[in-house]
């Protein structure tokens, strides 16, 4: 190679380490040396430069250092990844308010589109276009967010004027085909049109040039403000999964801000960003969660390491390294003359030399070490009685992503939905109240984690174990649940009981049945929810065998479609075995919730069959009340259900239905007949206080109950102020 070509090499390599030398070991006496001088431009380009790096915390030290607004403009209640979005906010806007920028433009416009306010950013691109020469990055990128948001009559104005500087660009052509397209189907042109006339605005391309309206536009954004406080407590709610089809853990949130209480709502997000909205009135923050610290726990419990094994692998390591050294040895005196070669033996000998001390002593500490730790570990366990190992922790991956921000809120009480979570909100609280902080803990058991299978179930049982005696209120979903884990965790009180029952108020008694769907003459059996076979729909669709033609089974599911198409084969196999030719098992979509109880209200029974899944003497099929069996009850439907003790207890203490044998198509089968041939008097059992008392109204009060007695210090809202809302709606820039 020439020197002429390795020049740009050079070069290159030449400003990475001036880079790396600025950002890392010289960044600080860089920063003040231009301060003192006066070296704007310079600072400037050194906190880009740690930005693009995401050093952040650095940057926000240098920013605040020269601008002393900068940490006025911050909301408290920010997550870490907000904090650094609205650090690349702030210095990109102040960027642009001194000087036009076009790769400044650009990174803006990316953190308004990471900020989830892509409104904003489609406008700021619209305004800065006209700033910059024709064909500059802006509009390759405006075109590109276009197509990204489907703002198809910006994009095919933006890929047009691409196309007038660059006719032969193959890319642009087909995207300009696509957006062609898009409008022709979707008529977008036409909203597009009037949405820009009704703004008074037109194509950003047609804007006069770039000047002092960025400043007022930057002014007209709206920044978030702080959530004031009502007066009444602050309950931060916890969940470990995406909330869209959680309906108990929105029901808890939405009821908690319309009984008054500040509500927020800490879920993971799908997305790799923070997103912010909310739930009713019920304030919510999805923040992503890797599974990167779980990987590693789990990772270690399949291929754990025993310190003799380690060992092993070191003296191997060992004995290898030292038949190298011996080998060079003899390859260094074999050779007596003074030279270059001899220098080469005598550095790989030596090298071998330090490999096989470094091993030595590695071995030897190693060896102290184990012994040391083994000693320790065991004092430490006989003497306080310790069980719960926290490097076998599994919530270590939410406990980044939401314990910074649970202790930035300091709520008043930390609700937390099963266990997954219960290490993260207990510590939340213990660090709030190192801190001065009375923060109280409820620990809402959905399920009986001592019944749950699971090759890591190991782990969420010893968590639990270890936090739930600092925990200030237990809730759980039935009796026996209470029972067992009073007796298990050896709990003070008994846990308060908060069914998952449907919410009444707003449902509508309007629109087909199930029966109107079906029509078809005859008796309806029905069973809605999670199609999987532990819920024994094989041992409901067998039942068919055993009842008369015109009783017709109606599965409202979702599942594996092979487990549904195994469902139908049985089916099938029954009707070729009695050589009838009618179908008797029919599949039908899920409908709202608002819906359900006058869907429900024309099937003749309902059926719950679950199955025992347990090898402990009680699992959490056996504590079980699945919300279908309250939705069965609003519709004033009759119960026939497994022997699940739960369940069943329920089932023949209130008369609202029959129990079969779990696993037992033929008394499934003899139990439905039962109650077709002598139905319930459903006037008598379904009465108005019965319904009451199984709904979501009367439910959540005993929740409310239970967030006074703990909260006994604070004012509690007594009256709920506002509807209950189920629908999460984000916050949009």
């Amino acid at each position: 190679m020439s020197k002429k070509e390795s020049i740009p090499r050079i070069v290159i390599f030449s400003k990475r380490v001036i880079r790396a030398l600025a950002t890392g070991l010289f960044r600080w006496p860089l920063f003040y040396i231009s301060k003192v001088f006066s070296r704007r431009e310079t600072l400037d380009k050194l906190i880009a430069l740690l930005i693009k790096q995401k050093n952040y915390k650095a940057a926000k030290s240098m920013i605040m250092k020269l601008d002393s607004k900068f940490a006025e403009s911050f909301a408290n209640e920010l997550t870490p990844s907000e904090e650094n979005l609205e650090l690349e906010r702030f210095f990109w806007e102040k960027q642009l308010r001194e000087k036009f920028d076009p790769t400044a433009v650009i990174r803006l416009a990316r953190t308004y589109e990471l900020q989830g306010r892509e409104e904003t950013a489609f406008q700021f691109l619209k305004l800065s276009l006209g700033g910059e020469p024709a064909g500059g990055p802006i509009l390759s990128y405006f075109s590109l967010f276009c197509q990204r948001y489907e703002k198809w009559f910006d994009a095919e104005k933006s890929l047009n004027q691409l196309l007038e500087i660059d006719p032969e660009n193959n890319i642009h052509k087909r995207n300009l085909i696509l957006a062609q397209m898009k409008m022709k189907q979707t008529e977008a042109s036409l909203s597009d049109k009037a949405s820009l006339n009704n703004s008074g605005q037109t194509p950003g391309f047609e804007l006069q040039k770039y000047s002092t309206s960025i400043s007022n536009f930057f002014d007209s954004l709206s920044v978030r403000s702080e959530v004031k406080s009502n007066g009444f407590p602050h309950v931060v709610s916890l969940t470990h999964t995406e909330i869209t089809h959680d309906n108990r853990v929105k029901k808890i949130a939405a009821s908690i801000a319309m009984r008054g209480y500040r509500s927020t709502l800490i879920c993971p997000s799908e997305s790799k960003r923070t997103q912010r909205g909310h739930v009713g009135d019920a304030d919510v923050i999805k923040i992503p969660v890797s599974n990167e610290l779980r990987s590693r726990v789990r990772a270690g419990m399949r291929t754990r390491t025993h310190p003799p094994l380690n060992i092993q692998r070191q003296n191997v390591n060992l004995d290898f390294n030292q038949q190298i050294l011996r080998i060079r040895r003899g390859d260094l005196t074999s050779c007596s003359t003074y030279n270059s070669h001899r220098l080469r033996l005598l550095i790989l000998a030596s090298w071998s030399y330090i490999k096989v001390i470094r091993i030595s002593t590695f071995l030897k500490t190693l060896k102290v070490w184990n012994s040391t730790k083994s000693l320790i570990i065991h004092l430490l366990q006989k003497n306080r009685g310790m069980t719960h190992n926290h490097l076998r922790s599994d919530h270590l991956d939410y406990e980044k992503a939401f314990g910074p921000i649970i202790e930035k809120l300091k709520p008043d009480l930390i609700h937390i939905n099963d266990y997954h979570l219960i290490g993260v909100g207990v510590t939340a609280a213990r660090n709030l109240r190192k801190a001065g902080y009375g923060t109280k803990v409820i620990y809402d058991a959905h399920e009986l984690a001592l019944g749950i299978e699971h090759k890591f179930a190991p782990i969420w049982k010893s968590e639990l174990a270890h936090f739930i005696e600092d925990t200030d209120g237990i809730t759980c979903v039935s009796a026996l649940q209470a029972e067992v884990m009073e007796e298990v965790y050896s709990l003070s009180t008994t846990p308060t009981i908060v069914a998952n029952a449907p919410q009444t108020i707003g449902t509508t008694n309007t629109g087909p049945s199930i029966k109107d769907d079906l029509n078809i003459d005859g008796k309806i059996l029905t069973y809605h929810g999670g199609a999987t076979p532990i819920r024994g729909l094989e041992t409901i669709v067998r039942s068919l065998e055993y009842l008369p033609e015109d009783v017709h089974l109606a599965l409202m599911v979702s599942g594996k479609d092979d487990f549904l198409q195994s469902l139908k084969e049985i089916e099938e196999d029954l009707r070729n075995k009695t050589n009838s030719s009618r179908n008797r098992l029919h599949f039908l979509p899920y409908v709202s919730p608002e819906r359900l109880s006058h869907y429900l209200s024309t099937s003749d029974l309902t059926i719950i069959g679950l199955l025992p899944i347990s090898s402990e003497k009680v699992g959490n099929h056996h504590i079980a009340m699945p919300n279908k069996l309250f939705e069965s009850i609003q519709a004033k439907v009759p119960i026939v259900t497994s022997d699940m003790p739960a369940l069943s207890s329920f089932v023949m203490k209130h008369k609202v239905g029959a129990v079969y044998e779990a696993g037992s198509s033929s008394h499934l089968a003899e139990k439905v007949a039962e109650l077709l041939d002598a139905p319930i008097d459903k006037e008598s059992i379904f009465t108005e206080e019965f319904l009451y008392r199984c709904s979501w109204e009367r439910q959540i009060e005993n929740l409310f109950r239970l967030y006074e007695h703990v909260l006994n210090e604070l004012q509690c809202p007594q009256k709920n102020i506002g509807p209950l809302e189920l629908e999460f709606k984000a916050n949009r820039g």
